[in-house]
Parts: C-alpha cells; structure tokens; sequence
C-alpha cells in the first residue's frame, strides 16, 4: 500500500519533476559548438543532412517543451509566435545556425528567466492562499497554455492542492519531505536558468539548444551531454552484467 501511494504521488507531482531536463551539468558548448555538432549528428542522419524548415520548426517545439513541459511558466502570447513561425522566421533561423548563431531560442530563454520570476511570486501567493478541492490528475493531461495571468495561477493553485492531497496520505512526516524535495527540485532548475555566471548560463542554453535540435530530427536521435552519456553507459553496462554481457568501448565502438 505505501509503494502504491508513493507511486501515486510520483504521477501527481510529474509537472515538477519533468521540468528538471538535464540530469546532469551541461556540456561546455558554445553556439559554434552547437552548430559543428549538430551538422556532424546531420550528416550521419540517413534522411536530414541539413537544417531545414520543418527541423527549425521542431527544434523550436522541442525547446519550449524542455522549458516548459507541463505549461507552468509561459502564457500563450509569449510561446505563439515560435510555435506557428511564419516562413521567413524559419529561414532566418537557418540563416542564423548557419553563422552559429541563435537568438530565437536565446530570446526564448530570456522570457523563461522573466516566467521563472512570476511564477515564483505566485507560488509564494498560494503560500498563504485558499486552495481549491476535488482536483484530479487528469486536469493536468493535454494542457493547452495559459492566456492570462489569471488563468496561470489557477493552474498551479489546482497542482499545489494535488500535490498536498496526495502527499497527506504519505503521513505527516512523508508528507513534509516530500513537498520539500519537489520545492527544491523546481528552485534547482529555476536556479540552473538564473545563474549568474555568464559562462554557464551560456551553457546550459546551448545544451539546451543541441538538445532540442537534435530530437527534432526523429523520435531516436538525442544529444547527451559527456556526463549523462557517461552516467547511460554505467547504467547499460550494469544491466548486461546481469545477464552475463560485458560492454568494452575500443576505437572500433561499442562491443
């Protein structure tokens, strides 16, 4: 029964741990970096061997979803224009890669820092505030994005009293430790796109960026960053121990 009820308040609180996106620190990439990666990835890709509009179209998708994935911070006006691109944005976007530049999703980024501060104050809002009743999981299934302020807030105010209903029934005490994780989670990340030092902030954008242009060009194809390819690779390599396979990296590949 309590493995269930944890299991319960895992899907319950998926908004805050989704957000979390790089498992580990980000690559140390710049936005040239990103380009010479990312046309490497392109010409071993069997269909797109360069950046088109349908990839810049995804891309952009993909990287508003690795923000955002659960519409807890953007409205609607702030994502529209990146997520129906009119021709000409696109061709600019690949333009702009091909000169290793990037300021679409670096002006998206931006926005996500001024969402992050809104948010915040919000949260600190619903501290105090009435909380609404009979919330469900299902609500939060398919989301469309917020239009207003407003409409934000009602949002997390439903999720904070899911989150509160189901850790209740953890009891008191993994109650408290429950909400204190999932509070941290969500300033970590918070703090991951806030940072003030420049060189970081630049890498974790461009981690960000070769991320989401990566995934854009089919379902298999991702960018790991050297230490969550290196934390993949322990994980493979203790699964097929397991099973009595040995994974031996040569010059030759993976064997």
């Amino acid at each position: 029964l309590y493995a269930k009820l944890i299991l319960l308040f895992a899907c319950a609180t998926i908004s805050f741990l989704a957000e979390a996106k790089l498992e580990a620190k980000p690559a140390e990439i710049n936005e040239q970096d990103v380009k010479e990666k990312m046309q490497e990835i392109m010409k071993a890709h069997v269909t797109y061997k360069r950046l088109t509009p349908i990839i810049a179209k995804r891309a952009l998708e993909n990287f508003i979803d690795s923000l955002d994935p659960m519409k807890t911070y953007f409205l609607q006006n702030e994502v529209e224009k990146w997520l129906e691109p009119d021709d000409a944005e696109l061709e600019k976007i690949i333009k702009d890669f091909e000169s290793g530049h990037f300021p679409a999703f670096q002006s998206i980024y931006e926005t996500m820092k001024v969402a992050i501060k809104r948010r915040n104050k919000m949260e600190e809002s619903l501290d105090t505030a009435v909380l609404p009743m009979n919330v469900t999981a299902k609500e939060f299934k398919d989301l469309a994005w917020c239009k207003t302020d407003k409409e934000l807030y009602e949002r997390l105010s439903r999720l904070r009293a899911l989150q509160l209903e189901v850790a209740a029934k953890l009891g008191k005490d993994a109650k408290e430790l429950a909400l204190q994780r999932l509070k941290k989670r969500r300033q970590k990340v918070e703090d991951e796109f806030c940072s003030k030092d420049k060189k970081y902030d630049q890498e974790v954008l461009c981690t960000y960026i070769l991320k989401a242009m990566a995934a854009s060009l089919d379902a298999h194809t991702n960018y790991f960053t050297p230490q969550e390819a290196n934390q993949f690779l322990i994980s493979v390599q203790q699964r097929l121990l397991g099973i009595g396979v040995q994974l031996r990296d040569d010059v030759d590949g993976f064997t």
